[in-house]
């Protein structure tokens, strides 16, 4: 949502076409999005039309060619109310690509993070993978540790950007290389994947 428009698929079930802003009251099948977390591609986030399930690709549009979570995933951050939506993959496309509002659509830029918080993403009950975490998938940060829950059997820290620059074997890892900034720490434990949000100050 952007302001009080609603980004809508007015393509349900057709091939390709590209999600546009429209003004609407109440919002309807085509006004309504699925946020998950793709927990095989670095736990980033895929996002579908709840009209047709079709996937936005790393430009904004409608997805033609077979999914790849790899490149078709998006590392969403929140400041304030508005959301930065970054493809994951963008370091491959010479800088960081978000997902911004442009007129009626969004569309893939290369700008500074501060001017990506660009959407407002509206919860419809539990529908959404963007939620509070429970206890067992979050980790806590004691001085320079992180600590996850028992059983874990992995943790990977990654940048924002989707870059690996840490990993280690357990439920604990030593962060005290790591500089001031925001990170996501990336956790295996019984074969699943989670992701929770690390603020190093």
């Amino acid at each position: 949502m952007d302001g009080n428009r609603y980004l809508t698929n007015n393509n349900v079930k057709g091939s390709g076409g590209t999600p546009t802003f429209k003004e609407i009251e109440e919002p309807a099948a085509a006004q309504e999005w699925k946020i998950t977390v793709d927990a095989g591609y670095k736990s980033c986030y895929k996002i579908t039309s709840n009209a047709d399930g079709r996937y936005l690709n790393e430009y904004g549009v409608f997805g033609t060619n077979q999914y790849y979570g790899d490149w078709n995933t998006y590392l969403l951050t929140l400041m304030g109310d508005k959301w930065s939506l970054m493809w994951t993959q963008s370091a491959a496309k010479n800088g960081a690509q978000f997902l911004v509002v442009t007129g009626d659509r969004i569309e893939a830029k290369s700008i500074a993070r501060s001017d990506s918080y660009t959407i407002n993403i509206v919860r419809k009950g539990d529908e959404t993978g963007i939620s509070t975490p429970s206890e067992e998938n979050t980790v806590a940060l004691y001085g320079k540790t992180i600590v996850a829950a028992e059983g874990t059997a992995s943790i990977s820290i990654y940048t924002l950007n989707g870059m690996e620059i840490a990993g280690n074997k357990g439920n604990t890892i030593n962060v005290s290389q790591l500089q001031t900034g925001i990170y996501m720490a990336i956790t295996t434990k019984d074969g699943e994947r989670r992701v929770a949000k690390i603020i190093i100050r």
